[in-house]
């Protein structure tokens, strides 16, 4: 098995620079409050789904699902998964009410090591590469997790660590209007040596966030929302927490060859997606992780990570991509239990590491949707339960047709199910159809 030591980042927002610099998006040098992603009329600011042309307002999202007819069977093809690897934890940040607040990140990569409201110390690594040179840091502090920003801040130039070069510490202060007894958090970026307002999204490197804090005069305390996960580890698993961040490990095997996937989470983006109102038509939980362009993120990391491993076709990283979902070692084993009244957006269920079957249906299609994948994708709810459906024309096995296509089933709880198998308990049900 060829172990992945690089970690992917998944951003808590678009906008990393929006309070000093009104860039608004990662993909894309213009103002967010002018840009239209998808030509059709409506700017990304007043657009509900800003890549979707044929979406512009809530309402124009296909809220009715279709109940369509028994599914039809064809010859069937199972992929086999067996997760493998044991990985580490190692301690999380203290907790602290001094002046500076220490912080605790992986020592292989750029983190603030100690900071306080107005001041920051960052210890820069040659990861995540930094290929400005000369670099300043620039440093956002806003209200957790995506808040209004009440401060910023620029390093002097610096040349910045690689190859190996020993690390450097370089301090950022920041200067605006600080709120007391209000969860806050620094953002930490780099950027060319010239005038914010000139730096493009692809000329920034985001380098990591503080915890969330309160300040109450001159004393400075972490203040973490109670529902963030703690550090956990199991066979397939592990998620260590350090300071602002997620270190996530899975593992896995697909067609008989062991693979391992990590990803780093910013506890913002986690945070982001949790307060999100639930009460939505399951399709537009997909449709929202297209739309602020976690989808595509996360379909990007496992592209590459399926190439890291091995997984060369695009039929061999839909299935390492069906087993990572599968895998997930606190999703349920049993296919027969039904759902829950509280959907997870993808990010929700990969930092959890758990949900049930609604929850990895929609983290499925959600990926498998997303480019680079880009596949026509439903959601499949037969009696008190969902599974993710896939349209191709190379397949065989089972599936339900929807406005002539013909979508396969993908059960996504429980390990060893390929394309096209359906569990006997929903063979030859019926079905609700949700076009995503």
């Amino acid at each position: 098995m060829k172990k992945i030591q690089r970690r992917q980042m998944l951003l808590a927002s678009a906008g990393i620079l929006a309070g000093t610099a009104g860039c608004a998006s990662d993909d894309s040098n213009s103002d967010d409050s002018i840009k239209d992603s998808d030509g059709d009329g409506v700017i990304d600011s007043e657009d509900y789904a800003p890549r979707d042309p044929d979406v512009q307002s809530r309402e124009d999202l296909d809220s009715t699902p279709t109940a369509t007819a028994e599914p039809t069977e064809t010859t069937t093809r199972p992929t086999t998964t067996a997760p493998t690897t044991t990985t580490t934890t190692e301690e999380p940040p203290s907790q602290s009410s001094s002046e500076m607040l220490n912080a605790t990140v992986p020592s292989a990569r750029t983190g603030v090591t100690h900071y306080n409201g107005r001041e920051l110390v960052v210890k820069v690594r040659d990861y995540p590469e930094i290929e400005q040179d000369p670099a300043r840091l620039a440093v956002i502090t806003s209200g957790f997790p995506d808040g209004e920003t009440y401060a910023s801040g620029r390093s002097e130039t610096f040349t910045p660590p690689s190859n190996g070069d020993d690390p450097r510490e370089i301090t950022v202060s920041v200067e605006g209007d600080l709120p007391e007894d209000e969860r806050i958090f620094h953002s930490i970026v780099a950027i060319p040596d010239k005038e914010i307002s000139e730096v493009s999204a692809e000329e920034v490197t985001r380098l990591g966030e503080s915890a969330a804090f309160k300040l109450n005069g001159t004393s400075i305390e972490r203040d973490e929302p109670d529902y963030l996960p703690d550090e956990d580890e199991t066979d397939s698993f592990s998620r260590v927490e350090h300071e602002g961040s997620f270190n996530l490990d899975y593992s896995g095997s697909t067609n008989g060859r062991e693979w391992s996937a990590g990803i780093y989470f910013y506890k913002s983006a986690y945070a982001t997606m949790r307060s999100e109102p639930r009460g939505r038509d399951y399709d537009e939980y997909v449709a929202v992780a297209n739309s602020n362009g976690n989808a595509e993120a996360l379909a990007g990391i496992l592209d590459s990570t399926a190439e890291d491993n091995g997984f060369e076709s695009k039929r061999e990283k839909v299935e390492f991509v069906i087993d990572f979902v599968q895998s997930l070692p606190y999703v349920t084993d049993d296919v027969s239990r039904g759902y829950d009244e509280y959907p997870k957006f993808p990010t929700e269920t990969l930092v959890d590491s758990d949900g049930d079957c609604e929850d990895t249906a929609i983290l499925l299609a959600s990926i498998l949707q997303a480019d680079p994948f880009n596949y026509d994708m439903i959601l499949i709810g037969p009696p008190e339960h969902m599974a993710a459906g896939i349209y191709s024309e190379e397949i065989n096995g089972n599936y339900y047709e929807l406005d002539g296509r013909d979508y396969y089933y993908i059960e996504t709880t429980g390990t060893g199910w390929g394309i096209g198998d359906i569990p006997e308990t929903y063979d030859g049900e019926r079905a609700t159809l949700y076009q995503v």
